[in-house]
């Protein structure tokens, strides 16, 4: 070991007992104060950290769970509470697998909306006619361009689909 020559080596004893004297009395005012802004500081960035990363997960950018994936698209469309809820409750009923496709294509969403008003029986659809009619404006704002498909506005009721 090389030393300057001014250095002195000190035994460990004296270091050990300069050590213990520092801290054997709780240390200042200050250093308490210190230690407890430390440790403040320490929980907020923590729970700003965890809060972040939940936050990621709820927006869904990569949800495993299908429904989940499409409540959060349903919620991003900026449809009406009472269309969101109609989409939910259509795609629940029906226990889609993927429900997100059914949004896909007009054609796609047609056949979803027929089967889910073909599941309620003929008692039932004196009153689907004012969620049909729901389900036609939620048509119209997904798929703007298209034409009425499987549902009208008139009847409201599911129609045979004529070839595209």
């Amino acid at each position: 070991m090389i030393l300057a020559a001014n250095t002195q080596v000190v035994p460990f004893e004296a270091w050990r007992r300069a050590v213990q004297d520092q801290f054997q009395f709780g240390g200042t005012f200050t250093s308490a104060v210190l230690a407890i802004c430390g440790l403040a500081v320490l929980i907020l960035i923590t729970t700003w950290l965890s809060n972040r990363q939940r936050n990621r997960i709820d927006q869904g950018v990569e949800s495993k769970d299908p429904l989940r994936l499409y409540e959060n698209l349903v919620a991003r469309l900026e449809l009406l509470p009472p269309q969101r809820t109609l989409l939910l409750r259509m795609a629940k009923d029906l226990n889609l697998s993927q429900p997100t496709v059914a949004l896909l294509s007009e054609s796609i969403y047609d056949r979803r909306i027929s089967e889910w008003l073909e599941k309620h029986g003929p008692s039932e659809k004196q009153a689907l006619r004012t969620e049909a009619d729901i389900l036609v404006k939620v048509r119209s704002r997904l798929f703007p361009s298209g034409s009425m498909g499987v549902i009208g506005s008139q009847s409201s009721t599911v129609s045979p689909r004529g070839s595209r």
